[in-house]
């Protein structure tokens, strides 16, 4: 089923986004505008505050709280089992 939105050839993951200068967020924020849906972006931060408001707006926040290594070891191999 088609929802109307255009498939991501590529997502892009960017870890620390939020120590990334204001100019370099600029220069980001204008590769995103150019790449259009062609392509998804991950901005992986600590501090979202740091994170320049022309960003801000077009990303969509989600929180994810710490989590142990127990958790994480046990996910990825439930999934792993199920991916054979």
């Amino acid at each position: 089923m088609h929802d109307g939105m255009v498939p991501v050839s590529r997502l892009i993951v960017i870890e620390d986004a939020d120590y990334l200068g204001h100019i370099r967020q600029a220069y980001l924020r204008r590769m995103m505008e150019t790449v259009g849906g062609a392509s998804g972006f991950v901005l992986v931060a600590r501090a979202p505050s740091r994170i320049i408001d022309a960003l801000r707006s077009r990303s969509q926040m989600i929180r994810i709280p710490p989590t142990d290594r127990e958790t994480i070891t046990t996910t990825l191999s439930e999934i792993a089992g199920k991916n054979g």
